[in-house]
């Protein structure tokens, strides 16, 4: 096993973290859309009970962040879709 400096060993890490970084920046993911149920429900032009009925049944996914229920917007549309 080779020893390393302080210095070689930052280098080491800092460089493949940089280019990444650089990647991700070039990339411009944009964060997913989290709505809240009413939001979701406002989307779909549905009734809260609706919304929840369908998530009950597997229609929809939903995802909990703590307490609170979230709908990604892409799983909505996605839904829509199969729904056509």
């Amino acid at each position: 096993m080779t020893s390393l400096t302080i210095d070689q060993l930052r280098a080491e890490l800092i460089k493949p973290l940089e280019k990444e970084i650089i990647s991700l920046k070039e990339d411009k993911v944009t964060p997913e859309t989290l709505l809240t149920r009413k939001q979701a429900a406002e989307f779909l032009n549905v009734t809260f009970a609706t919304l929840n009925d369908w998530t009950k049944r597997g229609l929809v996914d939903c995802g909990r962040i703590g307490t609170r229920v979230y709908y990604k917007r892409s799983s909505l549309i996605l839904a829509i879709n199969k729904f056509s």
